[in-house]
């Protein structure tokens, strides 16, 4: 009931413009220019509207379940990492005792609903869904059209107004905010007031709620696009240093956050694919060439990063101490994070 409730609610700005506002909006544009106006505001919606769909409906990459001994434990799930050059390094192991596997790299447990997760970013209550590896680039392409949408929608209100010959409309919006009353309620109200004046009620109700949602999808969605460029995952913003990477035997790095940082379009690509081009104008379409989740290359600086401490530790006999490479978990008593 609750995807129901914030599927209709999300859903709302979309129909309401392309269906009950837009024939306003262009009432005064020729024909072609109808058109295409039309046709962009129904095409950003599909496109926003497939996402979000497709954020609910599609598996986030879940971890299989598998108990196994306490032997097995301290013996299997050691990840391994490519450095290049034919090095190779292990991850310390990461054992779920609520799954019963070991995580691999970025993969998160998800309390809520009780699942690993691969390459895990969150979870998203509006959805009811966790976001991972495989939706992730649904949701951040659910963001860049609710974005797009939304600034479409009040670029075309404020060109909507017809100004009366003896009161221009921002003139009549000053007047409006007088008698509202101050503060930005007041503006807003004031703007409303003359939009519904001036360009009719369907105008000013989208306009209403494209500023109100605006807002809200800026607050949670610049965040969201900002991790995405970055290759960092929300929990990995939230909760870091929680891998290690093993450089010696029984000595480990801490993992931090610029570990995956690589240039701005592989980190894109990291998320939405090698099919990214299409995936910006076929709706919903999933992702390819995302891998199995379970390795993943990390950034030129954290590769020269690990390399020095093993040319420390090599060269220099430097011993690094617990608070400089803390020791993970033992992986029989870990716990989830």
């Amino acid at each position: 009931y609750l995807q129901v409730l914030t599927s209709s609610l999300v859903l709302f700005v979309p129909m309401f413009g392309t269906v009950v506002a837009m024939p306003v909006l262009v009432r005064e544009y020729s024909s072609s220019t109808r058109l295409y106006c039309f046709l962009l505001a129904a095409w950003i919606s599909v496109m926003f509207g497939s996402n979000w769909f497709m954020v609910i409906l599609t598996e986030p990459g879940y971890l299989a379940s598998y108990r196994g001994s306490d032997v097995d434990r301290t013996l299997q799930g050691e990840y391994s990492l490519d450095l290049g050059d034919g090095q190779t390094l292990l991850y310390a192991p990461r054992y779920c005792n609520h799954c019963g596997v070991f995580k691999p790299p970025r993969a998160r447990h998800c309390s809520t609903v009780r699942r690993c997760v691969l390459r895990m970013d969150h979870y998203c209550p509006f959805t009811g869904q966790c976001i991972g590896l495989y939706n992730h680039g649904h949701f951040i392409l659910m963001y860049v059209f609710a974005f797009t949408g939304l600034l479409y929608s009040l670029v075309l209100c404020c060109l909507s107004p017809r100004e009366p010959m003896n009161e221009p409309f921002w003139n009549g919006v000053g007047h409006s905010f007088n008698m509202i009353g101050p503060g930005f309620g007041g503006f807003a109200m004031s703007i409303a007031v003359r939009l519904m004046i001036s360009a009719g009620f369907e105008v000013a109700i989208l306009a209403i709620c494209s500023a109100v949602a605006l807002v809200a999808v800026s607050f949670c969605g610049c965040p969201q696009l900002w991790f995405a460029i970055r290759n960092l995952t929300t929990l990995e913003h939230m909760f870091s240093m929680q891998e290690y990477v093993q450089i010696k035997p029984k000595t480990y790095c801490p993992v931090g956050i610029q570990f995956y940082k690589r240039s701005i379009f592989d980190n894109i690509r990291g998320v939405l694919g090698t099919n990214w081009p299409l995936r910006l104008v076929v709706p919903g379409l999933p992702a390819s060439g995302l891998g199995d989740g379970k390795s993943y290359q990390p950034s030129l600086d954290g590769v020269k990063a690990l390399k020095e401490w093993i040319r420390k530790i090599d060269e220099d006999g430097y011993e690094p101490s617990q608070q400089q490479l803390p020791l993970p978990e033992v992986p029989g008593s870990a716990t989830h994070v």
